[in-house]
């Protein structure tokens, strides 16, 4: 996995140091299995960094396969890929402070929940993003859609993320993953 034009290769001494990861409030990322720490660079912008600790084959091909699509994936709608390192699996993000769908769609009582015009302009969005992806040559296709894996900003604008599970489309693939729940029932029929 070469270098991305306009990333930020962060070295192991980067991703450790308090200056990029932890600078304000610990929280949990949509990231599957993998931990999220919100903060700030000495920059400035505010940074998301996903941790993948699990040493495994499938973990690092999960990681190779998340910065690959994302340096593909340039759209107002994605979440944008700032950096990473590979010796760390550690992938740096755009922080999207506002959470996911899921956060305000399942909220507790007393937090403020989406309007529904907000709800049709989210579901609008991901459905960009999501045909955006669709449209590369080769296609990618996402394979975990759900409200954790759509991040949203302070105004709700929304960018999919998640993408640890996406794969290029090869014509002959017929190989199905994503979250029980949220995989398309048609798909599940018939392959």
């Amino acid at each position: 996995m070469g270098d991305a034009a306009g990333l930020k290769t962060f070295t192991a001494e980067d991703s450790t140091k308090p200056r990029i990861a932890t600078r304000g409030k610990t929280r949990s990322a949509a990231a599957g299995s993998a931990r999220g720490t919100a903060g700030s660079s000495r920059t400035g912008p505010v940074l998301v960094m996903k941790l993948n600790p699990d040493n495994t084959r499938q973990a690092a091909e999960k990681f190779t396969r998340e910065v690959t699509i994302l340096t593909r994936a340039d759209h107002p709608h994605i979440v944008k890929l700032l950096g990473y390192n590979p010796e760390a699996r550690c992938i740096v993000y755009e922080s999207l402070p506002a959470g996911t769908l899921e956060d305000r769609l399942l909220t507790e009582s007393g937090r403020k929940t989406l309007k529904q015009k907000d709800r049709l302009r989210i579901a609008a969005e991901a459905s960009e993003a999501l045909l955006f992806l669709h449209q590369l040559d080769p296609p990618i296709l996402h394979q975990d859609v759900k409200p954790g894996n759509v991040m949203l900003n302070e105004d709700l604008s929304c960018k999919v993320g998640g993408v640890g599970l996406a794969k290029f489309l090869p014509a002959n693939d017929s190989s199905i993953w994503g979250t029980v729940g949220y995989i398309d029932p048609l798909l599940l029929r018939t392959g």
